[in-house]
This record gives structure tokens, sequence and C-alpha cells, in this order.
């Protein structure tokens, strides 16, 4: 029986090495994709779109996406809806919508159509902690009192509505009436 040489050029024991083993190197990332398009492969509508999706669009892509909503075509193909946080990414992608719709398609997801769309939580700031800590510049002025008839007037409102509600409503309509009545500050449109 001859020996098989090893990758080193040296000699091995009969049968040993026959089957190699070869170990290569695997990104984590391809690791828990794949982990994920198996436990997505049973899924449908959006939870499997956002799986192929975050698979084909990129870093660009997920990045700037926002949501994305699977509307159901009877007879055809489903839409898929991408909010994108960016205008001008979203000209980008619609001039490459037959590539995303083909990238789909070749993933397990066939759509008749993407769409993008700007999501509508793309004006909401982020709470800044050291904002919402510091005071504001100036405090409000207080606000004035009720008068006798403004008084009489909410207790005539609420003097019919329920026990648990009466308190609630007439403690909104005492701070609309006292607002109303404040003198507005100088310097405000």
């Amino acid at each position: 029986m001859a020996s098989v040489p090893d990758r080193n050029g040296g000699r091995q024991v009969p049968g040993r090495g026959a089957v190699e083993r070869r170990c290569e190197a695997v990104r984590a990332g391809d690791l828990v994709g794949a982990c994920v398009d198996t436990l997505a492969f049973g899924a449908r509508g959006t939870e499997k779109a956002g799986c192929v999706w975050n698979r084909i669009a990129g870093d660009s892509g997920r990045r700037h996406t926002r949501g994305l909503y699977v509307e159901e075509v009877e007879g055809a193909d489903p839409v898929l809806h991408v909010y994108l946080d960016s205008s001008p990414l979203i000209q980008d992608f619609q001039t490459d919508h037959g590539l995303y719709e083909q990238r789909l398609r070749w993933s397990g997801f066939p759509v008749s159509r993407v769409v993008f769309q700007l999501s509508r939580k793309v004006g909401t700031p982020k709470a800044d902690p050291a904002r919402a800590a510091a005071p504001s510049a100036a405090p409000a002025p207080p606000l004035p009192p009720l008068s006798a008839a403004d008084a009489a007037l909410v207790e005539e409102t609420c003097a019919g509505l329920p026990d648990t509600v009466a308190q609630q409503a007439r403690s909104a309509m005492e701070a609309c009436l006292r607002r109303a009545r404040a003198p507005r500050p100088q310097g405000r449109g």
C-alpha cells in the first residue's frame, strides 16, 4: 500500500490523510445571515421581505431603510413598499428598481414592483438628553385665575358628566379658559 503525500511534501501513514478536511475562514455575518435565512424560509410577508431586503440592499440601503410593507395583490406577486429616510436616495433606488426586483426574485421573494417612499419619521428630531435636562430660557408667565363667570360655565358644563370623567373635563376646561385669557407674548406671530 502506497503512502499518501501530505501538504508539506512529506509522507504520511497509509490511510491517514486520504480524506483531508479543510477549514476555511467564515465571516460571522455570513454565518448569522445563513441562520436568519433558514429561519425566514417559512416566513411570509413582511418578515421574509425584511430578511431578503437586508441581504440585497447593501450597506447604504440597510442604513437608510426605515420600514417595509408588503402589499398583497390578488392574482399577482406582491408589491414591496420600502420606506427610506432620504429623498435623494429614493431617486437612486428608483433608478435601479428593476435591479432590486430581480435581486428579490433571485433571493426567493418575487415581487411585481418595488416602490420607494419617504418615511414619515424623517423630520422627527431625536431626543437630545442635554436639551431635555436644560431649563428653557424664560419661564412661562403664570396663567390668570378664572373669572366667576368662567368658573360657573365650567361647573355648569361638567355637571351632567359621570364622576370618573368630570374632574378631568373640569381641569381641561379650566386650563383652556385660563390660557385663552392670558396675555400674548410680544414678538411671536
